[in-house]
């Protein structure tokens, strides 16, 4: 990696679920994004920008997003694909995702320092389970192959994949850590957590998960968000945490590198 590259700050947010938001969250968190904006370069939303996925929702989760003045790289979460309309969640799922989101959409980034491929991994047959596939694998190889060394390689999806046990979903993940990404990045659970691929050997890519940001469907742990810095091959990443009252503050740190 390049010794010359500026400091890059990335937020990661998740499961935002407009239509089960705390205000008050939603409040303070537009109060950090206005009082740390000079400071942002990138914010990566790893799905389920709504609770169920209706038009008020997303027109309220766009809205949110606009705010931002960096750029945003979005994916879906099952909960952006309509549950009880069976018609759309087996045929279109994702047409209204695609209508509110609009030029927010696309399935790759790139830009001088990093690059950003979006795996959408909902299954409209089985909503709450992740999927990948073959395309996906040749998609993300296809992306990747052009991208120079020096870039940040990040996967971002909804769907905790790594922790799959089914044979097909983990043969087809080995694949897409042989592609060497950086950082793998997702929701879901509602829990924050960031490991190495392998704690022994400090093997990327750096597996990240961010709790619920704004919801009220927190589990066993308050609304958060992720907060990398990258400088050079140094990553520092703090857990953003929301303290009634008092915003958000660090709850938790991590320091690593991402010496390939």
């Amino acid at each position: 990696m390049s010794s010359d590259r500026k400091t890059l700050n990335i937020i990661h947010f998740s499961d935002l679920h407009f239509g089960r938001i705390q205000d008050q969250v939603l409040n303070d968190l537009d109060q950090y994004l206005k009082d740390n904006q000079d400071l942002i370069n990138l914010v990566i939303l790893t799905g389920d920008l709504t609770q169920r996925a209706k038009k008020e929702q997303f027109i309220a989760a766009k809205e949110f997003l606009s705010k931002i003045k960096v750029p945003v790289f979005v994916v879906p979460g099952n909960h952006d694909v309509p549950l009880y309309n069976l018609f759309l969640r087996f045929f279109t799922p994702y047409s209204r995702f695609k209508k509110y989101m609009g030029n927010l959409i696309s399935n790759y980034y790139e830009d001088e320092n990093i690059a950003i491929f979006g795996l959408w991994t909902v299954n409209p047959l089985r909503v709450q389970e992740g999927k990948i596939s073959e395309s996906d694998i040749l998609a993300v190889t296809e992306k990747f192959k052009k991208v120079p060394d020096h870039k940040i390689k990040i996967l971002a999806g909804h769907h905790p994949i790594a922790t799959y046990e089914e044979p097909k979903i983990k043969k087809l993940f080995e694949k897409l850590i042989e592609l060497k990404p950086d950082f793998l990045m997702w929701g879901h659970d509602h829990q924050s957590s960031i490991k190495y691929f392998d704690e022994k050997t400090k093997m990327l890519p750096l597996m990240m998960a961010s709790g619920t940001t704004i919801s009220s469907r927190v589990r066993a742990e308050a609304n958060s968000f992720n907060l990398i810095t990258i400088m050079d091959t140094d990553v520092n990443v703090k857990t953003m945490a929301h303290m009634e009252g008092k915003g958000f503050f660090v709850a938790a740190e991590f320091n690593g590198t991402l010496n390939r």
